[in-house]
C-alpha cells in the first residue's frame, strides 16, 4: 500500500474526485481499488495525466 504522505491533494467535485499518487503506483491503486463500493455504487478509478 501507499504511505499517507504519498498520496498527493484531493479535488472533490460534483460527479467526480481526482486523487493524486505518485505515477510509478498508479496501476497498483486502481487495482486495489477495483469493486470498491460507496453507499451501493460501484466506483470506476482511472489515470489522468495533467
Amino acid at each position: 500500500g501507499l504511505a499517507g504522505a504519498q498520496i498527493g491533494p484531493i479535488e472533490i467535485k460534483d460527479g467526480f474526485s481526482l486523487v493524486s499518487v505518485p505515477t510509478d503506483s498508479a496501476d497498483q491503486v486502481i487495482h486495489a481499488m477495483k469493486g470498491v463500493a460507496i453507499r451501493g455504487k460501484r466506483l470506476t478509478f482511472r489515470r489522468e495525466r495533467f
